[in-house]
């Protein structure tokens, strides 16, 4: 009962909030500069427009809100105790824009302690459907020490929405973040029905969101969903990272992602963590961490990514998939129909 209390909390607070908000048409004009600017733009314009998202997914990693980002202004900070964090930014040109960053997972040059914490809302949602129940049995044992409700990042995300809805009702909201902020952003911008959100998402881990929004049964639009990230990244599946529009930083291969995929696929960034010093964890250095993705948007020597939109097919249930039917889910079910 105290279960389905907590779920209901969490998601009336959202009924009345996301529905109140019209599609109008007007977002994506709102952000069409970015989009063009990703997709065909010059290394300049692509900088340019993509350089202050990337400074504000680095802020929601390092937390420091007194950092300058021009043309731009922190307008609110959300925290939950060892949950998710984000930060709102709205343009000093264009107070219709108003911009999500979504702290990814903590780890190496931008851990603080809660690497555990985060990889374990990462495995709350990879087994997505467990949304607001004490359910889990997909996760580690290290993690089921954790409440649900901590681990449920998807969720805290929403509520953080739903507030910034209620005093920005007719602003345009863009997505972004790195690792799991990448794949939160993906998933909220493609399941946003009532506004037109968008997300640019930086290296998603788990990238495998199509799957994710099935299993939570939730319609989806991925039109206005861009992802970037290195082509050797091993965390993006270049099998699963297929919807919106991808766009992949081309370049040589580090000698480590050759010699940690030489004969294997390559590990869940869990085992990686475990040993950094390995071929597996000097290639998620050099091709996932965000200090490298700095680098590399802001490099003068390297190039623009090469971006594809990508065509996404359904991916149907499996008997294995379906989770058991608690009264949690059904609640859940019901109440994301209208989002």
């Amino acid at each position: 009962m105290a279960a389905l209390l907590k779920c209901f909390f969490l998601v009336a607070l959202l009924g009345a909030t996301y529905n109140y908000v019209e599609c109008n048409g007007t977002c994506k004009e709102t952000w069409k500069d970015v989009t063009n600017a990703i997709k065909e733009g010059s290394k300049e314009s692509f900088v340019n427009h993509v350089g202050p998202l990337a400074q504000m997914a680095k802020t929601a990693y390092t937390a420091n809100t007194g950092e300058e980002i021009p043309g731009w202004q922190l307008v609110q900070e959300f925290k939950m105790i060892n949950g998710l964090y984000a930060l709102a930014y709205q343009s000093e040109t264009d107070s219709n824009k108003l911009v999500l960053a979504f702290r990814g997972i903590r780890f190496g040059d931008n851990d603080s302690g809660g690497t555990e914490d985060d990889l374990c809302a990462r495995f709350y949602l990879m087994d997505a459907g467990l949304e607001c129940s004490d359910d889990k049995r997909g996760l580690p044992e290290s993690c089921k020490r954790i409440p649900g409700w901590v681990l449920d990042y998807l969720n805290q995300a929403r509520i953080f929405i739903a507030q910034l809805r209620a005093t920005y009702p007719d602003e345009c909201f863009l997505y972004t973040g790195h690792s799991l902020g990448a794949t939160l952003s993906s998933i909220l911008s493609a399941t946003s029905r009532s506004f037109e959100s968008h997300a640019v998402s930086f290296a998603p881990s788990p990238s495998n969101v199509p799957q994710i929004v099935t299993n939570l049964g939730i319609d989806a639009d991925y039109s206005r969903v861009i992802t970037l990230f290195d082509q050797y990244d091993g965390n993006v599946d270049l099998d699963t990272c297929k919807y919106g529009i991808r766009c992949r930083f081309e370049g040589p291969e580090p000698e480590a992602c050759a010699t940690c995929i030489a004969d294997k696929p390559f590990p869940d960034i869990s085992e990686v963590l475990a040993d950094m010093q390995s071929p597996c964890g000097l290639c998620l250095h050099h091709t996932h961490f965000f200090s490298h993705i700095l680098k590399t948007i802001n490099d003068e020597g390297t190039q623009r990514p090469q971006c594809y939109e990508q065509d996404w097919v359904e991916i149907p249930f499996t008997k294995e998939d379906q989770k058991e039917d608690t009264v949690e889910r059904r609640l859940l079910d019901l109440l994301l129909k209208d989002l």
